[in-house]
């Protein structure tokens, strides 16, 4: 049943740069989601940024992460959120990353329904 399809056109475009031992990576992403059942497109937007911080080569970073997103809908605040972490290579690509996620910048407490909780996490990166 096609009339359950949401269709989504993307284009991003991306920007790193390296200065001694702060590593910077920027994105921009905009595109169209369409709803089928709805016969509705949402014009959606993006950005993020993230600013690492190398304490010691190949073994442990420091990483500060901004992140925006519009959805489209009407009457809805974009999602905003910072994140910090940890990052300790135990491989030449293998790491484990430890961090913090606030999710509620710049949103009052009636604008919170729906939202996601602020998140602690541990990732695993294990390459095969």
């Amino acid at each position: 049943d096609r009339s359950k399809l949401q269709y989504r056109e993307h284009g991003a475009i991306d920007y790193s740069v390296r200065w001694g031992k702060f590593d910077l990576a920027l994105e921009y992403s905009q595109g169209t989601d369409k709803d089928a059942a709805l016969n509705t497109s949402y014009q959606i937007r993006g950005y993020f940024s993230r600013l690492d911080y190398t304490i010691t080569p190949q073994k442990m970073n420091l990483q500060l992460q901004y992140y925006q997103y519009h959805d489209g809908y009407v009457n809805s605040k974009d999602e905003k959120s910072l994140a910090a972490g940890l990052q300790l290579f135990i491989h030449e690509q293998a790491f484990i990353r430890f961090g913090y996620m606030y999710n509620r910048l710049g949103l009052s407490s009636e604008d919170m329904s729906g939202m996601i909780d602020n998140t602690g996490f541990v990732q695993f990166y294990l390459p095969l």
